[in-house]
């Protein structure tokens, strides 16, 4: 919960706009017209599934937590190289 929704934050400090409650479709679409890069979406769209993994499945301790964090740290480098453009309304 609280990974992913650091990330969607993120996300949506990136986008200008918020981006809770939008679908991975959505969310897709608005980062690659936004410039991020397909292996960062991919990233990024690994971890947001670890974490709903995550609320569903028994809690896999400290190793995978950090695993998670890893991965979502790696996910928000990898969109910091894209080429931001921020969708005027």
């Amino acid at each position: 919960g609280e990974v992913a929704r650091a990330l969607l934050e993120y996300v949506g400090d990136k986008l200008g706009r918020t981006v809770q409650g939008d679908t991975r479709d959505q969310l897709t679409v608005a980062l690659i017209e936004a410039g991020a890069h397909p292996p960062a979406i991919g990233q990024l769209a690994t971890v947001l599934d670890r974490c709903d993994m995550g609320r569903f499945a028994k809690a896999g301790g400290q190793s995978e937590m950090q695993s998670v964090l890893d991965e979502a740290q790696q996910a928000m480098e990898m969109l910091e190289e894209a080429d931001w453009q921020r969708r005027r309304a």
